[in-house]
């Protein structure tokens, strides 16, 4: 099966939450199938110029192109002023049109959209019988009102999120949310069923990330003084 996962943050090499997540589940499901990434967006550390867009291959089956073009830029630079997710992502796709996000909308099994900011132009360009998933890492529409309250075109802004994110969920063949909190307040928030709503919990890298054994923390305590002592960590302020 040929999966379309499209993106409005460059992903790979992921760096944070939301990025590690897109990158995993994308990358175990290379396991097993053939995975073409579409991301928008570009990192300090990525501009150069002259802009242009370029692929990444990660393994046989998983490809990750990175579309980028001045609109991309100005769009994730007012996003970034308002430090808010780039909810214009898929208005600079319906203004660029891009040639190879349409050609494979057409050979893909199956279109897999994270976060709501995209999901209109997806499935304006998609076929009928295609099967559209939306991904949800948060409720958008919450974690808008929580970061720009009282700022300028606060109001324009909530709207514009709102109505992109009930159209992604309201039109989608499934709802993917991180957790039961965020699936219940998707369904009492645009009325759509509990049904079509599916939770896939944050994880972590096992292969990457082993805990200590019982013997080894041990031996660590007693080492730097911590001896049958229970030790816990507090964040620097």
């Amino acid at each position: 099966m040929k999966i379309l996962t499209i993106s409005p943050m460059g992903v790979y090499p992921p760096k944070g939450g939301g990025l590690l997540r897109i990158f995993h589940l994308s990358y175990g499901l290379s396991k097993y199938h053939e995975v073409f990434m579409f991301s928008q967006g570009i990192r300090r550390y990525e501009l150069k110029f002259p802009l242009k867009s370029w692929k990444s291959t990660i393994t046989d089956n998983y490809v990750e192109y990175r579309y980028v073009n001045l609109p991309t830029l100005i769009t994730m630079y007012l996003s970034s002023k308002k430090n808010i997710s780039n909810i214009f992502s898929g208005d600079v796709l319906k203004l660029s049109n891009p040639k190879i996000l349409r050609k494979i909308s057409q050979e893909c099994d199956i279109i897999q959209v994270e976060l709501p900011w995209q999901f209109n132009y997806m499935y304006d360009i998609s076929s009928i019988d295609t099967p559209i998933v939306y991904e949800g890492h948060n409720v958008e529409i919450d974690m808008v009102r929580q970061t720009i309250s009282g700022r300028l075109f606060t109001n324009n802004l909530i709207n514009l999120a709102r109505k992109k994110e009930e159209f992604a969920v309201i039109n989608s063949d499934a709802v993917f949310m991180v957790s039961d909190e965020d699936k219940a307040r998707i369904s009492e928030l645009y009325g759509v069923s509990k049904s079509k709503i599916h939770v896939i919990p944050n994880g972590a890298d096992i292969n990457n990330l082993k805990p200590t054994d019982h013997h080894e923390k041990h031996r660590l305590k007693e080492k730097y003084g911590f001896k049958n002592k229970i030790v816990g960590v507090e964040p620097v302020k």
